[in-house]
């Protein structure tokens, strides 16, 4: 998980639950040899994936009759 942080005025800023998987991703991606260009490889594909299924529900819905 994302350790805490500190803003500028000293007040602790807790990690979201985004951040602590994408922390936990790259940790497991460590523990199992990946290199950064294979997590930045699957990490772009995955964000594809995400926007492509977003882009086809949008259209469903716009041609929706």
């Amino acid at each position: 998980m994302k350790p805490n942080g500190l803003t500028v005025g000293l007040r602790v800023v807790h990690p979201t639950r985004v951040e602590d998987a994408v922390w936990q991703a790259v940790q497991e991606a460590v523990i199992a040899g990946w290199d950064v260009s294979r997590f930045r490889r699957e990490c772009a594909e995955a964000w594809n994936h995400e926007l492509e299924e977003e882009r086809r529900l949008a259209k469903h819905e716009w041609e929706a009759k």
